[in-house]
């Protein structure tokens, strides 16, 4: 299995820290994400790695470059943000393997990867697509996930992006939402590859399709979306305990 990280943001949200540090490389307890991300990976197995790269690129770059992961990943660099979907398009015919494990590389994600792994291979015939979820505080900030099938294979069920009147009812909504880190099969590659040029935005175009069509794994370690200093400092709070009890 390959994978392919997309990380070429520009982090707004986290700013003025990210004025000068691209959001993949901001440190959680010292360590860089983007080095979460690699070390997890590496030992889940990824044959190789393909970073996109778009803002302050010379520092991820550096960063690869001095790390113990150079000769296991590639960067490839946007000039212009290409979105998710086109950056998917763009770089398919890298994706040769069986399965592409695809995230969005500025959350903090840590799970059992092996489980999700076993959770595409053990899919249903029908199903060309994996996707992760946990359990989030903001769900109107999210793509929220009503409902799971209730069976051993977890089946996609619906799917509602950033639904903004869960503020207001978060009953209506629950909190199981999209992590934005799947595992694809080569036909789900090709359907995101068959959509409109138009298309571009993975969670928000292609996931309303795959109702029905995906199974799902849910993350019951941590999974935060650190585009805000008070979630940054949630994630290295965690951190800083865990490394404390350790």
């Amino acid at each position: 299995m390959k994978a392919f990280l997309l990380a070429g943001g520009f982090g707004t949200r986290l700013k003025p820290m990210t004025d000068h540090t691209p959001k993949c490389l901001v440190e959680i307890d010292d360590k860089p994400l983007l080095q979460y991300w690699l070390e997890q990976l590496q030992l889940l197995g990824c044959s190789h790695i393909y970073i996109n790269t778009h803002y302050l690129n010379e520092q991820v770059e550096a960063f690869v470059a001095s790390s113990s992961f150079k000769d296991m990943v590639t960067l490839i660099h946007e000039p212009e943000l290409l979105g998710t979907m086109g950056s998917i398009r763009h770089n398919r015919t890298l994706f040769d393997d069986d399965a592409t494990l695809i995230a969005h590389a500025d959350n903090f994600c840590l799970t059992d990867w092996q489980a999700f792994k076993t959770a595409y291979e053990q899919r249903p015939e029908h199903c060309d697509l994996t996707m992760m979820l946990f359990e989030t505080p903001t769900p109107w900030s999210c793509g929220i996930v009503k409902s799971i099938k209730q069976d051993a294979s977890h089946i996609l069920s619906d799917y509602i992006e950033k639904p903004q009147d869960a503020k207001q009812h978060p009953e209506k909504y629950g909190n199981l939402a999209n992590a934005a880190v799947f595992i694809a099969s080569q036909k789900a590659l090709d359907d995101i590859c068959a959509m409109p040029d138009d298309c571009d935005d993975l969670c928000r175009d292609y996931l309303p399709l795959q109702i029905g069509k995906a199974n799902v794994f849910v993350n019951h370690d941590v999974h935060i979306d650190i585009g805000t200093p008070e979630t940054y400092a949630m994630a290295n709070d965690l951190m800083q305990q865990r490394r404390g009890t350790a």
